[in-house]
């Protein structure tokens, strides 16, 4: 993971110059590409905003959202001292900043804030998992708000998609204007060349929100956020095996034996619905929806994983097997392996 001496090192300079951080120094290449490809372990310092397509602009935030500052958050709230963290002590950290607002006002639901953040499925969070959880939730640690959609019908939000705890096309685009305005400041103070940031246009804007929207629902999930910044390292749109045996999904079988990746890839399998040796979101979607891991969605389940509407309304579906000869396969959707906010 990234030590305060790295990142006040990749601080100092404009992304675009981090490239010459190797020695020898690699060939130029954008800012978040040479993160991925030399420096993953920083890669919880470090938001790519998408924009331009061709050299996406990136951000590092020095202040409240600094990933060494993460870790130090984490060994706070960790008052057990187990390295992980309970449902007790992640309500510490909602507490914190905008997370009590919106929990007090039923905008957002903590149990589903803490079960997707248990990717694993272990009951507890790990530091890796609390390191997505505050990369992901940057945009609205950064912005002060959460998500305001109403529900059709008038449920509270937290009772809707997801618990409400999901990122939005409105929340994306303040979340670009404040970084601009925070870049445009550190680049003046530091003599970098401002005319390397700027903010999105419209249409630019939706483009970006369409490409982390894996699922089409409109809403982002922690889910989709992690698949595609972390989970899918080489950017294909895909996870394979490799991929899944270094991510922060389950490996393990019910009694705690880990997997042979090599041998018997249970878990991997468990989510390569069709057997074609890789894992889309789509599949991760239908295994993570599966809240209390007893191999069915049932309708409470298939209203908090937030399906889009193009697979119907519950009541068109017998309760979905996740596992089995006679599991439902979802529809495929396109899949845009974009920018990664």
């Amino acid at each position: 993971m990234c030590c305060a001496v790295v990142a006040g090192v990749f601080s100092s300079l404009p992304p675009t110059n981090w490239w010459q951080l190797t020695n020898p120094p690699a060939r130029a290449v954008p800012g978040i590409d040479y993160i991925i490809n030399y420096y993953q372990c920083c890669r919880h310092c470090v938001w790519a905003l998408g924009y331009p397509a061709s050299a996406p602009i990136v951000a590092m935030l020095e202040n409240d959202l600094n990933c060494v500052t993460f870790r130090t958050d984490f060994t706070f709230f960790d008052q057990d001292g187990t390295n992980s963290l309970n449902t007790t002590e992640i309500g510490l950290y909602l507490e914190t900043g905008p997370n009590k607002f919106l929990v007090d006002n039923k905008m957002m639901d903590p149990a589903l804030v803490y079960s997707s953040a248990d990717l694993d499925r272990s009951g507890l969070i790990s530091l890796e998992e609390f390191l997505v959880l505050r990369h992901y939730w940057a945009v609205v640690q950064l912005v002060r708000a959460g998500n305001l959609r109403p529900s059709n019908d008038g449920t509270p939000l937290d009772k809707g998609p997801l618990g409400g705890f999901f990122l939005d096309y409105g929340q994306v685009k303040a979340f670009f204007t404040v970084v601009t305005a925070f870049l445009l400041n550190k680049y003046w103070d530091n003599g970098f060349d401002a005319s390397l940031v700027r903010e999105p246009t419209e249409h630019e804007v939706a483009t970006v929100v369409q490409e982390i929207d894996l699922d089409g629902s409109t809403r982002i999930s922690l889910e989709e956020h992690y698949f595609r910044v972390f989970a899918d390292r080489n950017g294909d749109g895909h996870v394979s095996n490799q991929e899944y045996y270094v991510s922060l999904y389950k490996k393990k079988n019910a009694a705690g034996v880990p997997d042979n990746p090599f041998l018997f890839p249970i878990n991997f399998k468990f989510h390569d619905w069709n057997e074609d040796g890789r894992v889309t979101f789509l599949e991760r979607k239908f295994v993570a929806a599966d809240l209390n891991q007893d191999a069915r969605i049932d309708e409470r389940e298939w209203l908090l994983a937030d399906f889009p509407d193009d697979y119907g309304p519950f009541e068109k579906h017998a309760v979905v097997e996740v596992r089995g000869p006679a599991r439902f396969l979802p529809p495929r959707l396109p899949h845009a392996s974009g920018p990664v906010p």
